[in-house]
């Protein structure tokens, strides 16, 4: 089975405060000269759809692509972008009370990116809070920039992928 370095896009769809956006990654997979091709993906797959087919050949579910939770695979010569859904877990992070402070919250997996739901204060992406590989964090040391970040929506990575 061949594996092949993917054209990856991500795409975030309006990432407002509110909780029915949800971020869409592209993948684009293409099976070569009508064999099994895997396309690893960068999240872990909750839903995934057809975005557009780039190929004269069908791409059918469970005929000409499938995929599990960490994969796309193609056959048959459908070569197409997918979007794809990442699972995700909603989760409340804070630091205690208001008070200034540093704060990891830890969520038992790998993630690929973070979405800010709701909060209060003044809160911005990877100045007051952020992640790094399985904990979110808020940092209100910064008195002018106090967040006290209460949801969030984290993404799930997937550990086997390398483009």
């Amino acid at each position: 089975m061949k594996y092949l370095s993917l054209l990856l896009t991500v795409s975030l769809f309006s990432l407002n405060a509110v909780a029915g956006n949800i971020l869409r990654v592209k993948l684009t997979c293409r099976s070569e000269n009508h064999g099994r091709t895997k396309c690893d993906s960068p999240v872990i797959i909750k839903n995934i759809k057809v975005a557009k087919r780039l190929s004269d050949a069908k791409c059918t579910f469970k005929e000409s692509w499938n995929y599990n939770a960490r994969t796309v695979t193609v056959d048959e010569g459908c070569y197409a972008q997918f979007e794809i859904t990442p699972a995700y877990k909603d989760i409340e992070c804070y630091t205690s009370g208001g008070n200034w402070g540093y704060k990891e919250c830890y969520v038992g997996f790998n993630i690929f990116n973070i979405q800010h739901i709701s909060s209060k204060g003044h809160c911005l992406k990877n100045k007051t809070y952020g992640f790094s590989d399985d904990y979110v964090w808020i940092d209100n040391m910064n008195k002018k920039r106090h967040c006290d970040l209460t949801r969030l929506r984290v993404y799930k990575a997937n550990i086997n992928y390398s483009p």
